[in-house]
Formats: structure tokens, C-alpha cells, sequence
């Protein structure tokens, strides 16, 4: 289901195009070239047998996993993905949208907030858009925590971050 539009009030954010630009494998890499998502899937699948520790091929298959729709696959490789490299912010963000796409918003809070200790220090290694996207996804889960406070403040710094995508 696409929960990337958060309202309130009278203010939208359009995120579609920033979730575009967050993790550029939850839109299109895992049909890198011409491959579908199973072929990805296979192609990891193969990679992980060869080498368990190949934190990489967790993550990408996570994501096909995802796009598939098969989150609970998709949140063990994630996990799999942290416990191999516990300092990469895009698994955390995976497994935090896996979540939130199964309706586990506080595991999915937890998870985004990660993404922001991880990247604190780098914030220049995100763009200002996977920012916003980043505080809007956040702020979704939290209105689903009946949490409107942090909702309200999240998607205000969202707002802050891309005032051109709110209308």
C-alpha cells in the first residue's frame, strides 16, 4: 500500500518524489538493468550461500524482498544486513519501511531514528529531499502511534527541509 502522502491540516507533503531519492533500491535497483525482482532475489540468494557475511547482498535482497511484497523475508535479511554491518543507515531504513508496511509503526520509529543517530555526523551524505523523506516516514509512524506531537514535529522539519513539496 503507498502511505507516502502524510496530511496535516490543511498542508500535504508529496514525498513520492523523495522517496524516490532516499534509497534509490526501493524504487527501481532491484531491476538494475533489465532484471526483474526475482531474478535479484536468486542473484543474492546465490551471493549469500557463497559468502554468509556479504552484508550487501542482505540488503539488496531485502529490498527485492520488499518490492515483492514479502516484507517478513524482507525484514530477517534486513536484520540479517544489521547484525553484518550495524552501522548502515539504508538497512535500517529497509527494515523500518518493512515495519511500517506491516503496520509495526513503534518498531518503524525506532528503526528511522536510527537512520538519523547513523547519519548525524554525515547528514551531508544525504540529500536534502532523502532528509525530508526521512522525517516524513518517521512522522507517519508516529501518527499511527497516536504520537501527534512528534508527528507535528517531524513533519514540520519536513516541511522546513522541502517547502516546495507541500501544498
Amino acid at each position: 500500500a503507498d502511505r507516502f502522502v502524510f496530511e496535516r491540516t490543511n498542508t500535504t507533503l508529496r514525498a513520492n518524489s523523495a522517496f524516490a531519492e532516499w534509497m534509490p533500491a526501493l524504487k527501481d535497483s532491484v531491476s538494475v538493468g533489465q532484471h526483474t525482482v526475482e531474478e535479484v532475489i536468486s542473484n543474492c540468494t546465490y551471493r549469500i550461500r557463497r559468502d554468509p557475511r556479504d552484508a550487501i547482498a542482505f540488503l539488496e535482497r531485502g529490498r527485492a524482498f520488499g518490492r515483492k511484497g514479502n516484507t517478513g523475508s524482507a525484514i530477517n535479511d534486513f536484520c540479517e544486513a544489521i547484525r553484518l554491518n550495524p552501522q548502515d543507515p539504508d538497512a535500517f531504513y529497509g527494515r523500518g519501511w518493512a515495519h511500517f508496511t506491516e503496520g509495526n509503526s513503534e518498531k518503524a520509529v525506532a528503526d528511522f531514528s536510527e537512520v538519523l543517530k547513523l547519519t548525524a555526523g554525515r547528514v551531508a551524505s544525504l540529500n536534502v529531499r532523502s532528509l525530508c523523506f526521512l522525517y516524513n516516514s518517521r512522522g507517519q509512524a508516529y501518527t499511527e502511534l497516536n504520537d501527534n506531537d512528534h508527528a507535528i514535529a517531524d513533519l514540520d522539519k519536513a516541511i522546513e527541509l522541502c517547502p516546495d513539496d507541500a501544498a
